[in-house]
């Protein structure tokens, strides 16, 4: 019985859609636009956790040399920072290292690196890993003093940077969603209302017969829902769509950072999107329905 009763409401929310074809494919793709940009969101949300936590964990003093000091002298002065206090490891990196480390994050780019020597490309320095990240200032200050530092890097900043571009992005996102929830919601509900407005006589008919107020409005709720999880179906395939074209453009560029791919993000943000599209189709149904449809 019950089943029979899904069938029935689903042939009836279909046949609303095919009768009102033109509201109902404005529905969608306004549902897919919203759920698109969300989906973009998302998916830059997701990858910039992951670079945020990839920074913390290299969060490192970097102290060049002169460009004239060689290996050894290079790495009489990183034997001197390494017993400093906070440091956890200090790793010399010569001047051949740094060229080859350079040239290893250009990836396909790395051609342009062939007529540059190394000896005069970077100077030698010493990577610098703190135990405590809090007190990276201190320990900046304390390898700045060391005799033939030339220069120090703080990679903090960066760190604090990418933390607040992060946060920003995740509060932007929850008002976006919000705010596109609303635009989804007030279209759905109009071509709902049409559909109400369309069939009234026959409403009128049902109920005067016996039908349940229920009965009536369920069909127009599964349209909702149907014409909010068609919209996300589009927004999913076009996101991957994007999202792995974006993917493989950073990879040509280097891999400085490591990016989630789209196998590693589209699992999550699919789930996502359906719900919410789901989820914002029965909302745009129930509003009109609770607001146009007397029964």
């Amino acid at each position: 019985m019950a089943f029979r009763g899904l069938k029935y409401y689903c042939s009836e929310a279909f046949k609303n859609i095919w009768y009102n074809k033109l509201m109902a494919i404005t529905s969608i793709i306004t549902v897919m636009s919203c759920l698109l940009i969300f989906g973009f969101f998302l998916v830059v949300q997701l990858n910039l956790n992951d670079i945020t936590k990839q920074l913390e964990g290299q969060c490192e003093i970097q102290a060049f040399m002169p460009q004239e000091y060689n290996d050894e002298q290079a790495k009489q002065v990183c034997d001197k920072i390494s017993v400093l206090p906070n440091v956890k490891s200090a790793i010399l990196e010569t001047r051949q290292q740094a060229y080859d480390n350079y040239k290893d994050t250009l990836g396909t780019a790395a051609n342009v690196m062939e007529n540059i020597n190394p000896e005069e490309f970077l100077p030698a320095s010493c990577k610098i890993r703190p135990n405590d990240i809090s007190q990276l200032n201190e320990l900046e200050a304390q390898v700045s003093a060391i005799e033939g530092v030339e220069e120090v890097i703080n990679r903090r900043d960066t760190v604090n940077g990418v933390i607040s571009v992060n946060s920003i992005i995740r509060n932007g996102c929850i008002i976006f969603a919000v705010l596109l929830a609303l635009i989804a919601v007030f279209i759905i509900s109009n071509t709902i209302k049409l559909d109400v407005h369309a069939r009234q006589r026959e409403i009128h008919i049902m109920k005067y017969v016996g039908a349940t107020d229920w009965f009536i409005r369920w069909p127009f709720i599964i349209e909702g829902i149907i014409v909010g999880f068609l919209g996300a179906v589009v927004a999913i395939l076009i996101t991957l769509l994007i999202s792995s074209l974006l993917l493989n453009a950073l990879d040509s560029f280097g891999n400085i950072f490591q990016f989630r791919s789209s196998s590693d993000t589209m699992p999550l943000v699919s789930v996502v999107l359906l719900l919410f599209g789901v989820v914002i189709g029965a909302l745009g149904s129930l509003v009109a329905v609770r607001k146009h449809l007397q029964v």
